[in-house]
């Protein structure tokens, strides 16, 4: 504001000394140029003033919970795996426990959530891999790099994707666009054939899927939803390509917990099915589905997200404008665009 006054000071001292020289044609262009200089510097400002009140809770929201950890930290949807959970402070990412104690400093770009006793970190453009003192275990060498599942990590070197274990070995090679990381001993890639069709790998590298599928989910439970370039319908196929349910779904998610988020029909209800394919719960959600993840599924009212369990009962508030799903027993609410956690009150 002082500097909206300035400028208002400014033109008006501008406009007595312009006209005392009677010269209106240098008056007029000075008053626009700083006219157009105080639109620059004030609506951004304005702007910004919007953004900090939008984002701003009331204080009812912070205390409508109990907090396990304070919502005190930055970072994008940050959430707990083997009792530690990255989180930002100032542009880095560190690595906090259950009690929010800092374990490993505030140092790195990004980072992954720890999978068999590392994370994938990046530091100076790079990605290596930390054990959970912070320990270098793995090079900062890598341009990405995914989670270890199953003594196995997709990392990317240049453009060229390599599947690598714990010694950081490479195992084998490949000439994917993408690779995701291993789970239950499969891993999700795109294939580089112009058409960028997603297909499965085993561990060795080989290509389990014989059709094309433009979308496959996360290989989980036993099974992977696929969605069929035919038929434009998804379908939940096991390892061998078999589909373990009957028939196609116009939506379907990755099972969770026994349970998948399926649309029979486009622009339907969506409900969650069990692994025989019978409905088990109607999601009453008109935002779409959410996973059912450590007897809780994420729900939304308007702008605000909370949490029901199976049988609907409302077990954490729709306060909250961001929430992750509970994860090792702990869920992240975000309160003044800061991340807190709270433990999952069905544990």
């Amino acid at each position: 504001l002082m500097i909206f006054f300035d400028i208002l000071i400014m033109m008006k001292a501008n406009k007595d000394f312009f006209s005392q020289k009677n010269n209106r044609k240098r008056y007029l262009k000075t008053q626009l140029a700083q006219f157009v200089l105080m639109l620059v510097i004030v609506i951004p400002l304005v702007g910004a003033v919007f953004a900090y009140v939008y984002d701003t809770d009331p204080d009812w929201v912070e205390d409508s919970v109990v907090w396990s950890i304070d919502p005190n930290y930055g970072g994008p949807w940050p959430t707990f795996s083997e009792g530690l959970a990255p989180v930002e402070e100032w542009g880095k990412i560190g690595f906090i426990d259950k009690k929010g104690k800092l374990v490993i400093p505030f140092q790195y770009q990004a980072a992954a959530n720890f999978s068999e006793g590392v994370a994938a970190v990046k530091r100076k453009d790079k990605w290596g891999y930390i054990d959970k003192t912070g320990k270098e275990v793995l090079p900062f060498v890598y341009d990405d790099a995914m989670t270890f599942n199953g003594g196995l990590a997709p990392v990317k070197i240049g453009n060229t994707w390599s599947v690598i274990n714990r010694n950081g070995e490479v195992i084998f090679e490949t000439d994917f666009v993408q690779i995701d990381s291993y789970s239950e001993g499969v891993a999700k890639v795109i294939c580089n054939d112009g058409k960028y069709t997603e297909n499965i790998i085993d561990e060795r590298g080989r290509l389990l899927f014989t059709k094309d599928y433009i979308y496959l989910g996360k290989f989980n439970e036993g099974c992977i939803p696929a969605k069929d370039e035919e038929t434009g319908l998804f379908y939940f196929l096991d390892k061998n390509e078999e589909k373990v349910i009957d028939r196609g779904f116009a939506y379907a998610g990755s099972f969770s917990d026994g349970l998948a988020a399926v649309t029979f029909d486009h622009g339907g209800k969506t409900v969650y099915i069990d692994r025989k394919g019978d409905v088990v719960l109607i999601s009453e959600d008109e935002y779409g589905a959410y996973r059912y993840c450590e007897g809780l599924i994420k729900f939304q009212e308007g702008e605000r997200f909370g949490f029901k369990d199976i049988n609907g009962n409302v077990i954490v508030p729709p306060n909250f404008l961001k929430a992750t799903d509970s994860s090792d027993g702990m869920i992240g609410l975000q309160v003044d665009r800061r991340w807190g956690f709270i433990e999952n009150p069905l544990n």
